[in-house]
């Protein structure tokens, strides 16, 4: 497994509840839960092991494994097209900003500079792992919890903190009236 993700999965591993942090939902833990459709909020992983797939992503597709050649997990045309959503109308048209392949694309604020990721919004569990290629930069973000303000609180310094040292493009006269 050249990603280190031995304890990722979307099933069920009973040896690892220990390690598991409890879900909570308005301040009551919540039982483990099972998605029924395995891909919809059944990835179980910690957050070395998401930051190891945040690091191919952010390395497009090449992960540095320390060895002396890094390895190439995904090629350019799968990244891109991960990327790229191609199925709503919105994409017929020209659309570069919505659902990829389990990857959306959005932006931040005026800021020019596309985001990718995929959230995770379940009961008691909030997720989030994003990245902006052109920086070379991404987060992941786990909560136990089911705050949404926590949550939006969260990914925006995080986003914020990626986006350091980015100016903000000035202002067009179309924004201005």
């Amino acid at each position: 497994q050249p990603l280190q993700m031995h304890q990722t999965s979307y099933f069920d591993q009973p040896n690892l509840k220990a390690q598991q942090a409890t879900r909570y939902s308005r301040g009551q833990a919540q039982g483990a839960e099972s998605v029924l459709f395995r891909a919809d909020g059944s990835v179980s992983s910690s957050a070395k092991e998401m930051g190891n797939f945040l690091a191919l992503l952010v390395g497009r597709g090449t992960l540095a494994t320390g060895q002396s050649t890094p390895q190439t997990l995904l090629s350019a045309a799968s990244l891109q097209r991960m990327e790229t959503p191609a199925t709503t109308l919105g994409s017929a048209k020209g659309v570069r900003f919505g659902y990829g392949l389990a990857n959306e694309t959005s932006g931040f604020d005026e800021y020019k500079i596309p985001f990718y990721g995929h959230n995770g919004l379940v009961r008691g569990s909030l997720t989030s792992l994003a990245y902006a290629p052109q920086l070379q930069r991404g987060y992941v973000l786990m909560l136990n919890t089911d705050d949404f303000g926590a949550y939006y609180r969260f990914t925006n310094v995080l986003t914020r903190f990626v986006l350091n040292g980015v100016s903000k493009p000035a202002a067009t006269a179309a924004h201005t009236r």
